[in-house]
């Protein structure tokens, strides 16, 4: 079996005495469309903010094929990944779904939803 190409391991995240990621794990395969789904406080978005570098990570890793990185440099965003922030429109003079493929860039195909 192949190595995931984005590997989360036992990602703990605390801000003050909260914990907002309890030891999170994720692997993500070459090739895979991942969505983050949940209620709010769940922690989609600290989950992407550890792999981007924009939360404390405490303990765990994160690996990006077999290669652990802390925190994210410019190279994540090289790589194809990316992060849409929640809000109402982000970018108001687009639409929701061009707001969107501002984080699909890399994407060659827009016709995929």
């Amino acid at each position: 079996m192949n190595e995931p190409l984005l590997n989360l391991h036992d990602i703990h995240v605390h801000y003050g005495g909260v914990k907002a990621l309890n030891g999170a794990s994720v692997a993500i395969d070459e090739g895979e469309v991942v969505a983050l789904m949940g209620p709010n406080g769940a922690g989609k978005s600290t989950v992407l903010k550890a792999i981007f570098g924009l939360a404390p990570i405490e303990s765990g890793t994160v690996a990006w094929e077999k290669q652990e990185f802390k925190p994210v440099s410019h190279e994540v965003v090289h790589r194809g990944i990316s992060f849409v922030p929640q809000g109402r429109r982000v970018f108001r003079h687009l639409t929701v779904a061009e707001n969107l493929e501002i984080g699909g860039w890399a994407v060659a195909d827009k016709t995929t939803r």
